[in-house]
């Protein structure tokens, strides 16, 4: 009989609780399920009854029934009428097939207190779509341990675009920006779907929620920034001229910021520490990295996708791009106390970095690590190949 229902999983929730619901439902299509959701299914309810369609969904079409409880939930008519459907048919099976999640404690009819739920209040869409697949009968190794699917040429091309676009406008408004050295900082999901995230007021809400703030520094740049609005993203620039970074994060998922290098507010400290390593070898440094500032602003990007991931925002994965910008004979240097550069190490190149491709999973389970290796990859591009990164990230194990 299982094999022939149409949905392993239906969903029930009020409209007030949609952006929460429907980043389970992604998860879960992602994967594969069988699940409805009720604006995949418009044009197949067009016309029906609907009273009669939801009672067949929840009563007969479905494996399970996924309650997403709420005052909101118990206030409506139709979350009732789908509530009462599916009650209907656990009596007669005498089998688990409701399966509750609550968002508060509003009792609901029908529903014993005995009855195990799971708190959504400290689970994230994702971990709780991986709940319901276990739930489904998936090995646990199935469900977490994610295919890289190599990224495409028309999602490079679409995230491309909106890149080019978000650099443009930075170019006619703070053209200072880009003539200047700087980073270009981006995480993006694998796969390029204009509306992942379905509002606007969703992507403030994901910026606002997983920002990383530390040793003084945001990444996304929010608080102090002046907030924008575009037609399918939000996004801010500073208001500090110091660091007048920008950022941009679009419904597609991808988040960009264009920063100043911090080391440019303590330029004559830059040149003091670079006058002991450079001493009389002749070279003149066109700019100075410090080795810590570096591993942090890598860090936050890192951070910053973590939380992402966990948000549920990108379930299949994620790219990562760091790059330096205009770093032609640029050195390391060390401004922190107990971190001591002996010889100079400088770059040849106009510009460093590459996107890389992970699964939301290594970032969830291996950010610093995977963050280590990355500084370490820009520093083999100054020709530093033996950085000692376990004392480095050692530093800031603060955060």
């Amino acid at each position: 009989m299982v094999a022939e229902l149409t949905y392993q999983v239906a969903l029930s929730f009020a409209e007030e609780d949609r952006d929460y619901v429907e980043r389970v439902a992604h998860v879960l299509k992602d994967h594969e399920i069988r699940v409805f959701y009720d604006l995949d299914e418009e044009v197949k309810m067009w016309e029906k009854d609907m009273g009669d369609e939801l009672d067949s969904i929840y009563r007969k079409q479905s494996e399970y029934v996924v309650m997403f409880i709420s005052a909101h939930y118990a206030s409506k008519a139709w979350t009732n009428h789908e509530r009462k459907s599916a009650l209907a048919r656990a009596i007669l099976e005498r089998r688990e097939f409701v399966l509750p999640a609550r968002f508060d404690d509003t009792e609901l009819p029908g529903l014993r207190d005995t009855i195990r739920y799971i708190d959504l209040s400290t689970k994230s869409p994702e971990k709780f779509a991986n709940l319901i697949m276990e739930k489904l009968g998936l090995p646990v190794s199935s469900v977490l341990t994610e295919k890289l699917t190599p990224v495409s040429e028309e999602s490079t091309k679409q995230f491309e675009l909106q890149l080019s676009s978000f650099v443009n406008e930075i170019s006619t408004q703070s053209a200072e920006l880009l003539s200047s050295p700087h980073w270009l900082l981006v995480v993006r999901p694998t796969a390029f779907k204009s509306d992942r995230v379905r509002t606007l007021p969703e992507c403030k809400r994901i910026v606002d929620t997983c920002k990383i703030n530390a040793r003084n520094y945001e990444f996304p740049y929010v608080t102090n920034s002046q907030a924008e609005v575009g037609n399918d993203w939000v996004g801010g620039k500073s208001k500090n001229p110091v660091h007048p970074d920008h950022w941009r994060f679009y419904q597609s998922g991808q988040l960009i910021q264009v920063s100043p290098f911090r080391e440019n507010s303590f330029s004559r400290d830059c040149e003091q520490k670079a006058s002991q390593i450079l001493n009389y070898s002749g070279f003149k440094a066109q700019g100075y990295h410090d080795v810590i500032i570096t591993i942090d602003v890598v860090l936050d990007v890192f951070q910053f996708a973590a939380k992402i991931a966990s948000y549920g925002a990108i379930p299949q994965g994620c790219e990562i791009g760091i790059f330096m910008i205009d770093v032609k004979d640029h050195i390391l240097i060390s401004l922190t106390h107990g971190v001591r550069i002996y010889d100079f190490f400088a770059t040849s190149a106009a510009q460093l970095g590459r996107y890389r491709q992970y699964s939301s999973n290594e970032i969830l389970e291996k950010t610093n690590e995977l963050a280590k290796d990355a500084a370490n990859d820009i520093f083999h591009r100054f020709g530093w190949f033996k950085a000692p990164m376990d004392d480095l990230f050692g530093l800031l194990s603060h955060r």
